[in-house]
């Protein structure tokens, strides 16, 4: 199953020095997420881009960036449609990654902490983030390309991912 993970640079920075993650959030095209979006469940593509966006919210309001990492591994605990959690993960599981153009940095700064700490239904409230969720992009990396990278950033740039 394609699941997609909300998390910082330097967890995923982590994950790719050989780290595990343990019991994580994460977001995939499930049945009950179909039945949720009113969509069909052999909508495939529309349930992954759902997800992808509703992880990147979570990422958003947990990390203050949209950077999400896309994983070939088992959907746990759904508690919420499409949400459940990750038992454990580790960089080889990983397909990809998507995170925000640097051009929405200035949007990201404003919506960042004006959803700090919210879940992704209370973050939808707040005006602007479901259009800019929905509309802005989101940069993919291929995972082979950025275990590097991603370790850079987190020593040299702080909790941001840059291109090298």
């Amino acid at each position: 199953m394609t699941v997609v993970g909300p998390g910082s640079s330097r967890e995923l920075a982590d994950l790719g020095r050989g780290s595990r993650l343990e019991d994580r959030p994460a977001w995939a095209a499930t049945e009950a997420l179909a039945a949720d979006l009113g969509a069909s469940p052999d909508d495939v593509e529309t349930l992954e881009w759902s997800a992808l966006v509703y992880a990147s919210v979570e990422a958003l309001a947990r990390h203050g960036a949209r950077l999400v990492a896309v994983a070939q591994a088992g959907l746990a605990d759904e508690a919420e449609p499409g949400r459940g959690r990750l038992g454990a993960l580790d960089w080889k599981q990983v397909t990809a990654v998507f995170a925000d153009d640097p051009a929405a940095a200035p949007v990201v700064a404003v919506l960042g902490p004006a959803i700090a700490g919210l879940d992704v239904d209370a973050a939808w409230e707040h005006p602007g983030l479901a259009q800019f969720a929905s509309e802005t992009g989101l940069l993919w990396y291929d995972a082979s390309e950025l275990a590097r990278g991603l370790v850079w950033a987190v020593t040299t740039q702080g909790n941001e991912l840059v291109e090298l």
